[in-house]
Order: structure tokens, then C-alpha cells, then sequence
């Protein structure tokens, strides 16, 4: 999924139309490419096996960060 945009404080949810089957095994956000260098790490937190919560945060002082990101999920 790509998410256009993290709200100003850093975070973000992120719906699954369907749940998994059995459950998320695990999800992964990756910052959204640019004219920079990677400047912001992202985290991941498993809410519910439809819900994800996505943080973003600038990478030289730790205060939270906007912008695009992808999320690549798997689960069984």
C-alpha cells in the first residue's frame, strides 16, 4: 500500500479491507524516495490483523516527520 502522506505528528493508520485468515506475520514501511538522502526511519505496529500503525521520524534529531511511504505486509 502506499500512504500519501503521515499526518504532521508522525503517525499514521493503516486499514486492510480484509483481515488475514490466520494473522499478520509481520509489515514493513519504507520511506518514500526523494532528491535526498534517507533522512527519516520509519517503525511499524501491529493494532489488530487489519490495522496498522506507521511512525516516521527524521533520522538527525529524532522529531517527527511527514511524507509518502509504502507498507508491504504478510500474513497467513
Amino acid at each position: 500500500a502506499y500512504l500519501t502522506s503521515l499526518d504532521p505528528t508522525g503517525w499514521t493508520l493503516v486499514n486492510f479491507q480484509n483481515a488475514w485468515p490466520t494473522k499478520i506475520l509481520g509489515a514493513m514501511a519504507i520511506n518514500e524516495a526523494g532528491t535526498v538522502l534517507a533522512d527519516k526511519i520509519m517503525g511499524v505496529k501491529r493494532l489488530t490483523d487489519t490495522q496498522l500503525q506507521i511512525t516516521c521520524v527524521l533520522r538527525s534529531s529524532g522529531a517527527a516527520a511527514q511524507g509518502g511511504a509504502y507498507v508491504i505486509a504478510w500474513g497467513k
